[in-house]
């Protein structure tokens, strides 16, 4: 076999072993952090505290069409990517109880300080349904609403009695945890620390 030969032989393996390396950069760190997050006496933290609900299996976001309600145009759920997502399912309207998840995920994502761009905040509205008022305190939260035929899938992938309730969306797009409208923003807050300290991802 010639040099040539042979060098051309090794230039598709090189490729494929380059994609799954990257791959495996990406991955590792995210399913250390969620085995981590989940066992934390593997590195000495105690008992299992986090304050959200875990979603198991995590599910997979890929499912829902959204449509962005700025533009009107389709929501690509590529912006999902690369971050953490703190996502507020809307039901019908806004309450107090609304009002007061909305003002706690601002307020936990300013209380990351410097790790605060690795996470974004996500209002999901109903299908059909209208803005409520109070979103105009919040400028730079992403707001998208579900398509028509969408509510199934939905429930599918939040579970039922979701409207009112705050996921977490982790970098892979995700939904691994939940709070419900009486969540306490100190325990939000210690559980997305945790989630930031022990993956790189986002």
């Amino acid at each position: 076999m010639s040099p040539a030969t042979a060098s051309s032989g090794r230039g598709p393996w090189r490729s494929r072993a380059t994609l799954i390396g990257l791959f495996l950069l990406f991955a590792i760190p995210l399913g250390i952090a969620t085995y981590v997050y989940r066992h934390p006496e593997v590195m000495g933290l105690g008992p299992q505290a986090n304050h959200g609900d875990l979603v198991q299996p995590p599910q997979p976001i890929e499912a829902l069409a959204l449509t962005d309600v700025r533009s009107g145009e389709a929501f690509p759920l590529t912006r999902l990517e690369g971050k953490w997502t703190l996502v507020y399912v809307a039901g019908d309207r806004c309450s107090l109880a609304c009002g007061a998840s909305l003002y706690k995920m601002r307020q936990v994502r300013l209380s990351l300080g410097h790790e605060s761009d690795r996470v974004q905040r996500l209002y999901m509205a109903r299908a059909g349904g209208g803005l409520p008022d109070v979103l105009a305190d919040y400028p730079d939260m992403a707001r998208a609403r579900l398509a028509g035929t969408q509510p199934q899938r939905m429930q599918r992938l939040f579970g039922d009695g979701a409207e009112g309730s705050v996921f977490v969306v982790d970098p892979h797009r995700n939904v691994m945890m939940r709070y419900g409208p009486d969540a306490n923003a100190k325990g939000m807050l210690e559980d997305l620390k945790r989630l930031l300290e022990v993956s790189r991802i986002g």
